[in-house]
């Protein structure tokens, strides 16, 4: 993977060791990341993906709308005035269009972001990408720039909530969605702030199917004297409630395999067991209850790979409030929502997908409430993923010489 992951983003299941995902009756979850899109040079862009195999990229306009070539990928132009159709993503009715929004990245994206499709007066559309395989990954990618209004904003949602927000401003932006398949079809809707909804482009790109390894990391982040969930790792969360920490940690961490946890908060984080019910894992935990406040874990040293993260939030003694989840990075900074309306439960983690060779030297998985200041972070599972190889056509014809060799020894 040459870029972060995600999916993103709630929950993920695996079942007959395939990544499946979400409601089959909704679709999967998306896990997403939002962006500016960063312009590079010549023809290198690294807000477009270029992982796994391209299914479909088109740049949004009217007629005359160009095919634009991005980081080798090309966008090919569909005019939605004139009535042409994208293949793989069905129901959209743009049928206005715009050339000339003075963004500009750097690089040929410039070419991508300077055209919209849009639907005037429309706020909300819903639409499906299709010819999907079930229990492959895909990833989706939506471009959009148009600085006449910036105040203005996108939302793309899947039917399980997950939501990418887009805004109109400069600089430009992307949104990056990863799913598993549950179904050859993926629902989407799309609901614009105010006024005409818009985009610039979109792709998007199969990145093969998925099964779990057995290189899995699992902590729970324990209060004084409780006990450890089978599975996992305890890590002591050391201290009476009350305890002040920093957002480096206060020092209470664990190794795994040459992997460091340890507890960070934003305005340092107390700990407290035992209150509302919950099993060994969720019956305790980390908790901060500043102001939009987040506390997680700060993880040093992963192994480079695509994992599956499962974050666990409870609290049954208090109304902790749907928690926001997501991974902050400390180089070059800045932080990745994948939720904001996580709803706190003792069983069901939220679930989402990440590269970790995307990190320089570390990130942090945390949770924040905003509503009523209630932070929670019970625990983390890490599960390593790796793709399962397409048969080569060398092997299909081995296969078949092996086939006709054993029924000519039965006609023998």
């Amino acid at each position: 993977m040459n870029r972060f992951c995600m999916t993103s983003i709630a929950t993920l299941a695996f079942a007959m060791m395939v990544i499946l995902t979400g409601n089959p009756a909704h679709g999967a979850a998306i896990s997403w990341k939002v962006g500016d899109i960063d312009g590079g040079s010549g023809l290198i862009d690294f807000s477009v993906s270029t992982d796994g195999q391209l299914v479909e990229a088109a740049n949004f306009g009217g007629a005359g709308v160009p095919d634009v070539t991005v980081n080798s990928v090309e966008f090919t132009g569909v005019d939605f005035v004139g009535g042409q159709n994208l293949t793989n993503l069905v129901g959209l009715t743009y049928e206005n269009s715009q050339t000339g929004n003075g963004a500009t990245a750097g690089g040929a994206i410039d070419g991508l972001i300077d055209t919209i499709g849009f639907d005037s007066g429309v706020n909300v559309q819903n639409a499906n990408l299709t010819g999907l395989t079930p229990g492959n990954l895909y990833q989706v990618e939506f471009f959009v720039s148009h600085v006449p209004t910036a105040t203005r904003t996108l939302a793309i949602q899947d039917d399980l909530n997950n939501t990418a927000t887009l805004s109109h401003a400069n600089p430009s932006q992307f949104a990056s969605g990863v799913f598993a398949a549950d179904g050859a079809t993926q629902a989407l809707t799309f609901d614009a702030s105010t006024g005409s909804q818009l985009l610039s482009g979109y792709q998007l790109r199969d990145l093969g199917r998925f099964v779990a390894t057995d290189t899995v990391f699992a902590v729970d982040v324990n209060s004084d004297n409780s006990p450890t969930a089978p599975g996992f790792v305890g890590l002591s969360a050391t201290g009476a409630d009350g305890e002040t920490g920093t957002l480096g940690g206060n020092g209470d961490s664990v190794s795994i395999d040459g992997t460091t946890f340890t507890v960070f908060s934003s305005q340092g984080h107390r700990n407290r067991g035992g209150a509302g019910g919950g099993n060994d894992l969720t019956g305790d935990f980390i908790f901060d209850d500043g102001a939009n406040a987040a506390v997680g874990l700060r993880v040093f040293d992963l192994p480079d790979g695509l994992y599956q993260a499962e974050v666990f939030s409870f609290d049954g003694a208090a109304a902790a409030g749907n928690q926001i989840v997501g991974i902050t990075e400390f180089v070059p900074g800045g932080e990745t929502i994948f939720s904001t309306n996580f709803a706190s439960n003792p069983n069901d983690p939220f679930t989402f997908i990440f590269d970790s060779s995307a990190f320089v030297n570390g990130f942090g998985i945390f949770t924040r409430e905003a509503t009523n200041d209630r932070s929670r972070f019970n625990g983390v599972r890490l599960t390593l993923l790796q793709t399962v190889p397409e048969p080569t056509t060398a092997l299909l014809a081995l296969m078949g010489v092996a086939g006709l060799a054993g029924r000519r020894r039965r006609e023998a």
